[in-house]
């Protein structure tokens, strides 16, 4: 599922910045949408933006569907676990309300009137994210734009491909102090762990990304022992311990550059 880095995704979307569509709503997002050229008012293209971004990098299946529709969007990231109502990120597909009406996709948030992608969270609680069909024109181009915390209504996450945290598990902690059981009490270690299984995609008991605390719970040996049912791990029995040769697995993609 991690097909790609946030920072792959947000220079991608910084080299769109710009590009204006013309009338009515004609542009390449549409397009490539729709596979012929359209125009017309019923056209709106901010998710068609970000499906367009996911899809040039060859990592469609981060949005879990296809639409041009926000609220579909929304229910789709939601069915998967990876829909949030706080604590927004960089990264994040963001939706926006322009009313207090609640969504018909997901009646526990508002209405999901349009998207964009958070491209920095600001000191003083604003987003700066990069947006599709939006600025003062009625066709749209692809702008910076500054959003408070009040017009959102929820984001969704993306399982973006770990970066520092990788090169952090890989180069910064020797192999020889990996293998020891992971469930001790030494948090760095599952810390670790948690995070590899999260890049990896591997969810928890209660179908979400693991929270990267440094406790071995049930969430963490649950996630911990589908990987080894996945990766042929498991011929003496699931046991949820991390040893050596599972250690050695997780890592194994991860090659110093």
């Amino acid at each position: 599922m991690q097909k790609v880095t946030v920072t792959q995704v947000l220079d991608f979307a910084r080299s769109q910045i710009g590009i204006k569509a013309t009338n009515v709503k004609r542009c390449k997002y549409n397009n490539w949408y729709y596979g012929t050229n359209v125009s017309g008012y019923a056209y709106d293209w901010c998710e068609v933006f970000i499906q367009w971004l996911f899809a040039q990098l060859k990592a469609s299946d981060m949005l879990y569907t296809k639409t041009a529709n926000c609220g579909a969007q929304g229910l789709a990231f939601h069915k998967n676990g990876q829909l949030v109502t706080k604590d927004y990120k960089v990264g994040d597909i963001v939706f926006f309300h322009w009313s207090n009406d609640k969504s018909s996709y997901l009646s526990s948030v508002y209405t999901m009137d349009h998207v964009g992608i958070i491209e920095k969270v600001n000191a003083d609680g604003t987003y700066t994210t990069i947006e599709g069909n939006t600025g003062s024109s009625t066709n749209g181009e692809v702008m910076r734009r500054t959003r408070y915390l009040s017009q959102i209504s929820c984001a969704g996450r993306p399982l973006y491909k770990a970066e520092k945290l990788i090169s952090f598990c890989t180069y910064n902690i020797k192999m020889s102090k990996l293998w020891r059981d992971s469930r001790t009490n030494n948090k760095g270690q599952v810390l670790v762990l948690q995070c590899l299984l999260y890049a990896k995609g591997y969810k928890g008991k209660d179908n979400k990304p693991l929270l990267l605390d440094g406790d071995f719970g049930v969430n963490t040996e649950y996630a911990l022992k589908t990987f080894e049912k996945s990766n042929g791990l498991d011929k003496s029995g699931v046991n949820g311990v991390c040893e050596r040769a599972k250690w050695s697995a997780l890592l194994s993609e991860y090659k110093h550059k």
